[in-house]
């Protein structure tokens, strides 16, 4: 990733924080490449019950 991509501050439920930590070790990746990889294949696949982006 570049510097150039903000910082995007989330809080987290701490049993989600322990499954992606938990994910990322297995899969030799940072959290935040966890994370990633984890939104990619979620909007991916075309979850049928969203619709399109959240819109703040």
């Amino acid at each position: 990733m570049s510097a150039a991509i903000p910082p995007l501050g989330v809080r987290l439920p701490a049993e989600i924080k322990e499954k992606i930590k938990a994910a990322a070790v297995v899969n030799r990746r940072s959290m935040n490449a966890e994370i990633i990889v984890a939104l990619e294949r979620f909007y991916s696949n075309g979850n049928p019950k969203e619709k399109g982006p959240v819109s703040a």
